[in-house]
């Protein structure tokens, strides 16, 4: 959602990128090599602008658009290069705005969901299965780090429905969430560092096991089984 892309070859491809400053598309834009630009189908473009359109019009966005906050040194798609209990680390964060004396730094991640799943519940439920309080924790001390401010940043996702209207969904992450995906990444961490002490990479069992059927299909196997002899 952030870039598209398509084949150039496409017939209804056209050049998208900003040309003196102003966002331009099709013969505007110049030759896809002339322009610092990605290339999308006409309809890929329309589709991330309703998506624009709509994010814009929620209410909460308002605590991260450049067009509201205005020159207090916000960024978009900000790398990050940090030393992670000793290991080279990067993340790309969607959306950075620096801290102030009274204010922390703020992330904002944008995330795509189908539609029907950017509702708060089904997407705390997305938090855990996907792990992104251990990413929003993993950010966040990132940030810590690189600027020195030892408060925790507030953490924030997007969340944007990929079919119309677009329903999204502004959802901070709490600090308690983050304080127990900081433990989860780093005991991961730690663990990969014992395994490269001691040269060894544990797998699964080392004896012959038995596999079997997931007990839900062998229930309904059952229960259909049961069916049948009684018909």
């Amino acid at each position: 959602m952030h870039r598209a892309r398509t084949p150039a070859s496409r017939a209804d491809a056209r050049a998208i990128g900003k040309v003196d400053g102003e966002w331009r598309c099709g013969k505007h834009g110049g030759k896809p090599e002339s322009v610092d630009a990605e290339i999308i189908s006409v309809h890929e473009a329309e589709h991330i602008e309703q998506v624009r359109r709509a994010v814009f019009m929620h209410k909460g966005s308002a605590l991260f658009r450049s067009d509201v906050g205005g020159d207090d040194g916000r960024m978009s798609e900000v790398t990050l290069i940090w030393d992670c209990m000793g290991y080279d680390a990067k993340a790309r964060l969607d959306k950075y705005i620096p801290a102030t004396r009274n204010r922390p730094a703020t992330i904002v991640d944008v995330k795509k969901v189908r539609s029907g799943h950017g509702n708060v519940e089904r997407f705390g439920k997305a938090v855990h299965r996907y792990k992104y309080h251990w990413s929003g924790a993993f950010y966040s001390d990132a940030v810590k780090q690189l600027t020195g401010d030892d408060r925790d940043p507030r953490f924030y996702f997007v969340v944007v429905e990929d079919a119309p209207p677009y329903a999204v969904g502004v959802y901070e992450l709490s600090g308690t969430d983050i304080n127990i995906g900081r433990q989860c990444y780093r005991n991961v961490i730690h663990r990969m560092k014992q395994c490269e002490q001691s040269n060894h990479w544990p797998g699964y069992s080392t004896s012959v096991e038995t596999v079997e059927l997931p007990g839900w299909y062998v229930k309904q196997f059952e229960r259909d089984h049961l069916i049948e002899e009684v018909a």
